[in-house]
């Protein structure tokens, strides 16, 4: 393939993302579109022929700070999903969502309906029964995946760092009459996944949402490999792998032949995702774990 097919071929799927259709691409074209969108095609020839491509192309994940979300923005929206939406329907709590974002122009940490729509289709792809999420802010993730749920007994165990937007997150879960489908685990994940069997009953986890801290996407994942939790088939999603930015993840994945990976692409622009970043690009990973 040509460096203009390429070009072409990354500005297509942005455009179809834009256009609401499905876009997967692998980590490779990926890349590739990463850079030459970044920097173009004379960066390209430079970091080929300098043999610094990986060490180059890791500096062009924007980091960011830490989008604004704390306990009390989590007590707020849940607060207005209360208010707004009726008891047990999920559907409208997701829908509500995004109102809230529009009407309060919020930077929320959950993953919103573009990327939402990634995580979906990874889940009904998949058919899991047991689900972990490290990162539960105020249960959005939580709640989107445990609405699709279909095996009997199948749940979602959701790792929530602060104890304040855990108790939000109950308030939540109740409003959506999902308690019998969602366990929240307060506390450090990288503390709960030595302890995920005794907090649990489950040995192995189908399916895994990482949407905490970017630095402990890496070390988390790590832990869930040396306890065992992963079988082959598992499949582990990865939010906000542009924005805020997570190169060693991607690194990781990258370059690591026990995952098959592949990234979504997805602009963070407008109703239907983040309408306070406009023109930002972020994507979302997902891979399956081919075993040891």
């Amino acid at each position: 393939m040509t460096i203009e097919a390429m070009l072409d071929a990354f500005t297509a799927a942005f455009t179809a993302v834009e256009n609401s259709t499905g876009v997967k691409m692998s980590i490779e074209n990926f890349l590739l579109g990463l850079v030459l969108l970044h920097v173009g095609i004379a960066m390209l020839a430079y970091c080929a022929a300098s043999g610094s491509f990986k060490s180059t192309i890791r500096g062009l994940f924007r980091r960011g700070s830490s989008l604004d979300g704390d306990a009390a923005q989590a007590s707020d929206v849940v607060r207005y999903l209360v208010t707004n939406c009726e008891a047990g329907n999920p559907e409208q709590i997701m829908q509500s969502v995004e109102e809230y974002r529009c009407e309060q122009k919020a930077r929320l940490m959950d993953v919103g309906h573009a990327k939402g729509q990634v995580l979906d289709k990874a889940l009904l792809d998949c058919n899991p029964g047991v689900v972990l999420e490290m990162g539960g802010f105020f249960g959005y993730s939580a709640v989107r995946m445990a609405r699709l749920l279909k095996k009997p007994g199948a749940k979602v165990y959701s790792m929530e760092y602060n104890p304040e937007c855990a108790k939000t997150m109950l308030t939540l879960i109740e409003h959506s009459k999902l308690q019998d489908r969602i366990q929240v685990i307060v506390g450090a994940a990288s503390d709960s996944i030595g302890r995920f069997q005794d907090l649990t009953g489950a040995t192995k986890v189908d399916f895994v949402l990482i949407d905490h801290d970017k630095p402990l996407y890496v070390p988390d994942l790590k832990a869930l490999e040396a306890a065992g939790l992963l079988h082959k088939g598992t499949v582990i999603v990865a939010d906000n792998i542009l924005y805020p930015g997570c190169p060693e993840y991607f690194a990781y994945m990258a370059d690591n032949p026990r995952y098959t990976t592949a990234m979504h692409p997805v602009r963070l622009r407008g109703k239907r995702s983040d309408p306070s970043l406009p023109g930002q690009f972020d994507a979302v990973a997902v891979s399956v774990y081919n075993g040891k």
